[in-house]
């Protein structure tokens, strides 16, 4: 018979008791600014220390500090501007995804108090506000100064970039604590708001939240994982391309933005690395504070107004006008299926799809309406005949104006499947 000692038997199950792979909850600062070297704090557990650390690409790179629990993330000048995913990994697993934005702004780290517009922690220029909603209940308020005409752009990056369980609402407050301009949810559960100043003077722009997943509190929420960055502008800040999807990288050399602030010389813009298994890349330029994404469909057109459209095409449209639709004429074959798609709210934008497939004679033949609210439209047509037909795409709630843009997608149908995971 084998015999151990006791107290090395104990030791050893003690130590494989207490083997784990880093849990990683939260970094913060969750962000820096491109050329710049960031003191980040990890929240969570991430015993041994150092840890390992993995970056899905180059640009950036993470050391452990000697302290347990600090990083110096070091951010190259010629860093592509995004979204980063940064996993900590020892011999026992790795943790969890977290998120580190890379920007064109200098960054500002909030400093507590700041609960009220009396106390509104003051910002000097365009910047990207680095904070934490760090207790249940907390307000973050944040001074800025305008020119009468000037917009400020207020955005958010919080639960749908760095996956903070907060949702947040974003207000613009006068210097005496009015409330001029609100957003809830802009993207995802993220707000932005372009607010175009009345006249000179200090504006407070303040943040609250509540919880992500609702639950009975009625207060507002907060914790060490409430962390967020905000982005505080009145230069160059995007919001889409134009078109919205072009068939290869090589075409978006003749895109163009639409937001606010742009300068006129924002040219060429620079496009981001290919993200296998994403169907987009990013645009971005150092005289804008943001990267908007462009769609790469291979299927993707411009049209011209006249010539009717041959499936498989994909092309961008936009409603002008409130109560208005844009129609796009197509060829098709008799009892040739095809798949219509509509897509805007999925990219950020304003359109809830109404669409109708008309006849040659303005006759409708199908209709589709979002499933969901604030969803995308789909739907399938079957020709009757070789004929020239035409696809009117209009907004459920009769809206129009510049962020009422969406992309067409027309192809025919095929058996497919996805998989999806919580």
């Amino acid at each position: 018979m084998i015999r151990f000692p006791l107290a090395a038997l104990i030791a050893a199950v003690a130590g494989s008791a207490s083997a784990a792979p880093p849990n990683v909850t939260h970094l913060f600062p969750a962000g820096g600014q491109r050329g710049t070297t960031v003191a980040v704090t990890m929240g969570g557990t991430t015993d041994p220390w150092p840890v390992r650390v993995w970056v899905d690409a180059p640009g950036i790179a993470v050391e452990p500090s000697k302290e347990k629990g600090k990083l110096a993330v070091a951010i190259a000048p010629d860093a592509e501007p995004g979204v980063y995913a940064v996993r900590f990994y020892n011999a026992d697993g790795a943790s969890g995804l977290r998120h580190f934005i890379v920007g064109m702004l200098p960054d500002v780290v909030e400093k507590e108090a700041n609960d009220d517009a009396k106390s509104a922690q003051a910002i000097p220029g365009n910047a990207a506000v680095h904070g934490q909603l760090a207790k249940p209940g907390d307000v973050d308020c944040f001074a800025v100064s305008l020119k009468k005409g000037q917009t400020l752009v207020a955005s958010l990056d919080a639960h749908s970039a760095l996956k903070s369980p907060m949702d947040a609402v974003l207000q613009v407050l006068s210097a005496d604590g009015f409330v001029l301009a609100e957003n809830h949810d802009h993207r995802g559960l993220d707000p932005q708001i372009a607010f175009a100043a009345p006249s000179d003077g200090k504006y407070v722009v303040r943040l609250f939240a509540f919880p992500s997943t609702p639950d009975a509190s009625i207060r507002f929420a907060g914790g060490d994982t409430y962390v967020y960055r905000l982005t505080l502008t009145t230069a160059g800040f995007a919001d889409f391309p134009l078109p919205l999807a072009v068939a290869k990288a090589e075409d978006a050399a003749g895109l163009a933005l639409e937001g606010w602030n742009l300068p006129t010389d924002a040219k060429p813009l620079s496009l981001g690395r290919e993200v296998r298994g994403e169907p987009f890349r990013r645009l971005f330029h150092p005289k804008i504070a943001n990267v908007v994404d462009v769609l790469i469909e291979p299927s993707a057109v411009a049209w011209d107004g006249k010539t009717p459209l041959v499936p498989p095409f994909a092309v961008t449209g936009r409603i002008a006008e409130k109560r208005g639709s844009t129609t796009f004429a197509f060829a098709a074959k008799k009892g040739q299926p095809l798949g219509v798609d509509v897509e805007s709210r999925s990219l950020g934008l304003a359109v809830n799809p109404a669409v109708r497939v008309l006849d040659a004679a303005g006759k409708e033949i199908v209709r589709g309406e979002p499933q969901k609210a604030d969803g995308d439209t789909a739907l399938t047509f079957a020709a009757p005949a070789d004929d020239t037909y035409s696809i009117a795409v209009g907004d459920l709630y009769a809206g129009g104006g510049p962020r009422h843009a969406f992309l067409l997608r027309v192809a025919p149908t095929r058996p497919d499947f996805s998989l999806t995971a919580s």
